[in-house]
Order: structure tokens, then C-alpha cells, then sequence
């Protein structure tokens, strides 16, 4: 299940999702944001190890701006993570 985190002006109106804590206790942060040539791009980044686990579309530059996303809201996206999203936090 994904849980919506956030939508952030930057590189656009990109859409931030995180998944449930898995049973290895990784998170799965899910970015997704509208694009005229490929629909969406969409990249998949894994907390804790920020190891990339899918990319659509989006550049090298673009993939750092999303890596310095995750980094900035671990702590927040792996607590909501553990309680079902922010919405029951």
C-alpha cells in the first residue's frame, strides 16, 4: 500500500508517496510527476539505503534533486511509515 506524503513545487508538481514499512524494515518513496513526452516520469527510491529502484523519465540532475528529497524527510517519511501515513499520525 502507498500513502501519500506530499506534493512539492519543485521540478513541478511532483507527487511524493511512501509505502508501509516492509518486513526487512526498508520503505519504498515513490515520486511521481506530470510529463508531455512520457505521461509520467516515476522513480522509486528506497529508504534507508537511498538505493534507486526504478526510474522513468527523469534525468541524472533530477534523480540528485529526488535523493536530496529523501534524505531531507527520512526521518519524518519512515515515522509515518510505521503508524499507516500521515494521515494517522
Amino acid at each position: 500500500m502507498m500513502y501519500p506524503y506530499m506534493t512539492v513545487n519543485c521540478l513541478g508538481c511532483l507527487e511524493v508517496c511512501h509505502s508501509e514499512v516492509k518486513s526487512n524494515g526498508s520503505v519504498l518513496v515513490h515520486f511521481e510527476l506530470p510529463d508531455s513526452e512520457f505521461g509520467f516520469k516515476e522513480a522509486d527510491i528506497e529508504l534507508p539505503s537511498y538505493k534507486l529502484r526504478r526510474n522513468v523519465g527523469f534525468t541524472n540532475e533530477e534523480l540528485v534533486t529526488l535523493n536530496e528529497l529523501c534524505k531531507d524527510n527520512a526521518h519524518l517519511i519512515l515515522k509515518y511509515a510505521r503508524t499507516g501515513g500521515i494521515a494517522n499520525a
